[in-house]
């Protein structure tokens, strides 16, 4: 029994590892109360511009042989032109669309802030995974620890090693 407990205490272990892994991989992205901060002030105090597509479409690779479609855009603020590229799925068949800028900033744009709004704000929740994962870290490793003890006094007091 003790051995089964010994061995599923090392795969939750591993599984802790890979838990860790992937939260501190994802840390660099985790500026998320910055988007959410911009998402807001779109929101609350962004005006409306009309972007306009590029004619040209890119295709790139990423994640091994998957293509990604990716596509300028352009609009006007502030008496200036501001550009900017996003993934699509397919070609567009308008050649404008709608965007929220801020007066103040408007390198910070967003064809749907409330969206974004959204999105950022699950991704930030999504916190609660590294509290997980240090949770069976430690919870690991003390199972191990306790269980291995005993069962090692259990084998010394046998007569297998007298």
């Amino acid at each position: 029994m003790k051995t089964k407990i010994l061995t599923l205490s090392v795969a939750v272990f591993l599984l802790s590892l890979f838990l860790l892994f992937r939260f501190y991989t994802n840390a660099q992205e985790k500026s998320y109360n910055a988007k959410i901060s911009n998402a807001k002030s779109l929101i609350d105090s962004g005006k409306e511009a009309t972007a306009i597509y590029d004619s040209l479409v890119t295709e790139f690779k990423r994640r091994g042989n998957e293509s990604h479609l990716s596509i300028k855009y352009s609009f006007d603020a502030n008496g200036k032109t501001f550009t900017d590229d996003k993934q699509i799925i397919e070609a567009p068949k308008v050649s404008a669309f709608k965007i929220v800028y801020l007066p103040s900033n408007p390198e910070i744009h967003s064809e749907d802030p409330k969206g974004d709004l959204e999105y950022y704000k699950k991704l930030n929740s999504d916190k609660d995974s590294g509290v997980l994962a240090w949770s069976l870290f430690v919870g690991s490793i003390l199972v191990f620890y306790f269980t291995r003890r005993s069962y090692i006094n259990e084998l010394k007091e046998d007569s297998f090693f007298d």
